[in-house]
């Protein structure tokens, strides 16, 4: 249905999109070293995926992890009230909670389900802790199917282009390659008065060659907000026309 009157457009938007949830799998060990918390998490297995709305119901979240995870734990038999584990919010690698100070000494604030749950709001590539219930874990958790990874063609695809060996002529293709981009014009912003951006072409040109030839590679490639080492090979000619 439409939202209600006098909603603001961006709140409707934001709990309309979907965002990426990353979901570990943890357990609880007892230590005898501790500060705050005589408990300490422990990952294993292999994360998992989810795509899910902004704004959720803490129900809808908990349905659509299940359904995600239902092939590690085949014999588990939905009852309503019971799940075979909590969703907790929790840092990328798991330890503690991703919403509470260290000095509390959290673990991961639990996700409340229920008819009084508040509205769950996850923000893109947030991680969510399984604590997976002890009894479910010693005794239909099925490890062997929980180890198998399912590798994506795209997977094979990603290796052979960062293993692949490069042409240098490719390299200075890349470099003088035109890019869009927005940015501040000033005579636009002289004709509207006031500050405007407008689409722009940037692009790098090699003016002139001098007698030595000195090429700096980037080691790295940037896309999507990450970054890894390049380690492809460059192969270059005995004569290069630039």
């Amino acid at each position: 249905g439409a939202p209600p009157e006098g909603t603001p457009r961006s709140s409707v938007a934001e709990e309309a999109a979907e965002v990426t949830v990353y979901l570990v799998h943890r357990r609880l060990r007892k230590v005898q070293r501790y500060f705050l918390n005589p408990y300490r998490s422990e990952l294993f297995g292999t994360p998992a995926v989810l795509r899910v709305p902004a704004a959720c119901g803490a129900e809808e979240l908990y349905a659509a992890a299940f359904r995600v995870l239902w092939h590690v734990v085949p014999d588990f038999e939905p009852v309503e009230g019971r799940r075979p584990f909590v969703l907790t919010a929790v840092k990328r690698d798991g330890s503690a909670c991703s919403q509470c100070s260290w000095r509390r000494g959290c673990l991961g604030c639990q996700v409340p389900v229920g008819e009084s749950a508040p509205v769950v709001r996850l923000r893109d590539e947030a991680t969510l802790g399984i604590n997976w219930d002890a009894d479910v874990l010693e005794k239909q958790y099925k490890v062997q199917i929980a180890a198998h990874v399912h590798l994506h063609e795209s997977v094979e695809l990603a290796r052979l282009e960062r293993t692949s060996p490069e042409r240098l002529t490719q390299c200075l293709d890349g470099l003088v390659k035109q890019e869009q981009l927005t940015a501040y014009c000033r005579e636009c912003t002289k004709v509207a008065g006031e500050y405007t951006e407008t689409a722009h072409t940037k692009a790098l040109r090699i003016w002139a060659c001098g007698p030595l030839l000195v090429l700096q590679l980037k080691r790295f490639h940037s896309a999507a907000g990450a970054s890894y080492k390049l380690h492809n090979l460059v192969t270059f000619p005995m004569a290069l026309d630039l």
